[in-house]
């Protein structure tokens, strides 16, 4: 897939009524305040491990979050990819 295809595949997907769903379920559930998160650090407090549980409870958080993230920091790494394939298309005599 060519990094103008990717772009556009990805920038689709971000424009959807599914991901606007998708990412405010995943804040709601595991952003700081979200419920799936404070009950899991609730949990967490009450092992007997506790600080090694605290930490799988972070390491997940973290997870959604890049998770959420990762599309719009691959549009812009594929908007100066695609930029630069578009001109080089050109200078072919292509598009």
């Amino acid at each position: 897939m060519s990094a103008l295809n990717e772009l556009e595949t990805i920038q689709d997907g971000l424009s959807s009524p599914f991901w606007a769903w998708f990412s405010r379920y995943i804040t709601q559930e595991w952003g700081p305040s979200g419920l799936a998160y404070q009950q899991a650090v609730e949990m967490a407090a009450t092992m007997p491990d506790g600080m090694a549980e605290l930490q799988k409870v972070l390491h997940t958080s973290r997870a959604m979050r890049a998770l959420l993230e990762y599309p719009g920091n691959r549009v812009n790494q594929l908007k100066s990819q695609g930029l630069k394939e578009l001109v080089e298309i050109r200078s072919r005599g292509g598009v």
